[in-house]
């Protein structure tokens, strides 16, 4: 009787554990998407800065020529 109280309370008791478990799984997949997002924003950023590198070149190549 004693075995089958105590089984009835293993739910319980595991309940937390699959609950912190599909929450590290959750967090993992957030990370994963910020840091995706992330890499994205510096190939962008990085982009931007060789197309304005490229405008200041021929910007400072236009003075020269003047």
């Amino acid at each position: 009787m004693l075995s089958a109280w105590l089984l009835s309370l293993a739910p319980l008791a595991l309940g937390p554990v699959v609950s912190t478990t599909a929450q590290a799984a959750d967090d993992t997949a957030t990370l994963t998407q910020k840091k995706q997002a992330s890499q994205e924003d510096l190939k962008r950023l990085k982009r931007e800065i060789q197309a304005m590198q490229g405008e200041l070149k021929a910007t400072a190549a236009r003075r020269s020529d003047t």
